[in-house]
């Protein structure tokens, strides 16, 4: 048996549920995602529970059964709507969240790539510097052979041989 009989108790009955509804919601939302999703779906049992509770005053009145049939479909379609909404709402957070991502993401790569390219430059850049120190060395090399001190022209030498065996590492590396 029905508790709410008749279109004007149906719709007050409703003007309280869909408050307390809009209440319960607000209050879940707070409480994040999951909390929102349990009340939505505890409210709309309710709706529906309260769809199946009303009933007219007399089921030979067709204006009355007609105007409590409307009410019920316009809360059905009022909770479509609101989960509707809400699902739209979800997605459209989930695409910003996604789009963010994927822009860090594509800093990151840029910023692997700049790296990458940097290191693979290191080697070239250690075997440069090799191959400097070498003339260098061997610039100084021949200014000590034309001096002639056995000692300096000996030290040279052997500053030529350690550049010559750094500039093989760094070209191997490379």
């Amino acid at each position: 048996m029905s508790d709410i009989i008749g279109f004007e108790k149906c719709r007050e009955a409703l003007e309280r549920l869909l408050a307390q509804v809009a209440a319960a919601i607000e209050t879940a939302r707070r409480q994040g995602p999951d909390a929102l999703q349990a009340t939505i779906d505890s409210e709309t049992d309710r709706l529906v529970d309260f769809a199946g509770r009303a009933e007219p005053i007399d089921d030979r009145d067709a204006a009355d059964v007609e105007e409590i049939r409307q009410l019920v479909r316009d809360v059905v379609n009022g909770i479509i709507n609101a989960a509707e909404n809400e699902i739209i709402g979800q997605v459209e957070e989930c695409a910003k969240e996604l789009s963010e991502l994927a822009k860090k993401v594509d800093r990151r790569t840029k910023d692997n790539e700049r790296e990458a390219r940097n290191l693979h430059l290191k080697p070239v850049r250690e075997a440069i510097d090799a191959a400097t120190n070498m003339v260098e060395a061997l610039k100084d090399a021949k200014d000590g052979l034309t001096d002639g001190d056995d000692d300096d022209v000996k030290a040279k030498i052997e500053r030529i041989i350690a550049a010559i065996a750094e500039a093989k590492q760094a070209v191997q590396s490379a």
